[in-house]
């Protein structure tokens, strides 16, 4: 298939199209169009969002740069595979003690892994992931912050169909509108 055309219309030959911007990561290949962007990350290095209608104005943000890139897709629509709900809060212990304790928690059929400063559960649908957000900022981005043991635990979700059975919907327009106490309750049963 076709995927570009350049200014004149004339064929841009290529199996795909890529594009990464501050705001969204972008993958066309012949697997189908994969539009990535963390809400949260956009407007600060690790405060959460918690409203829906700020990662709806992220959203909006996203449609812009895609549109001005020629990528034209309603974001709204577009099915969401994958959701990484998350809290945090400055923990009164270093992450590391935590993780015997956190060796014992596993859903159906997860396998668990132990890092240095944290651990994860997962499975191919869902995974759940407690980590030292302090150490992951140092070592990512070279980020000192305040908080010095800010602990953060993640549910994900990886694929349509656990999404739209924990979260009862799909798209990321359902996303942006959903109430953010049923978003509360669904990281909770996680």
């Amino acid at each position: 298939p076709v995927f570009l055309r350049d200014g004149h219309g004339k064929e841009v030959p290529g199996a795909g199209f890529f594009l990464n911007t501050p705001t969204v990561n972008v993958d066309l290949s012949p697997k189908g169009l994969l539009v990535s962007f963390n809400p949260s990350k956009i407007i600060h290095p690790y405060h959460l969002l918690t409203d829906p209608r700020e990662v709806g104005r992220i959203g909006d943000d996203v449609q812009r740069t895609l549109k001005a890139n020629g990528v034209l897709v309603d974001v709204n629509a577009m099915q969401t595979i994958r959701v990484d709900l998350a809290k945090q809060c400055q923990l009164k212990h270093a992450p590391h003690n935590y993780i015997p304790a956190l060796a014992h928690l596993r859903g159906k059929r997860m396998t668990g892994h132990q890092y240095p400063d944290g651990y994860s559960w997962r499975n191919t649908q869902r995974e759940g992931v407690f980590y030292n957000k302090a150490r992951e900022l140092y070592d990512k981005q070279r980020m000192t912050i305040p908080e010095s043991n800010l602990g953060r635990m993640e549910a994900k979700w990886r694929g349509g169909r656990p999404l739209a059975k924990d979260f009862q919907f799909s798209a990321f327009g359902d996303l942006r509108k959903a109430d953010p106490e049923h978003l509360t309750t669904v990281y909770r049963d996680a």
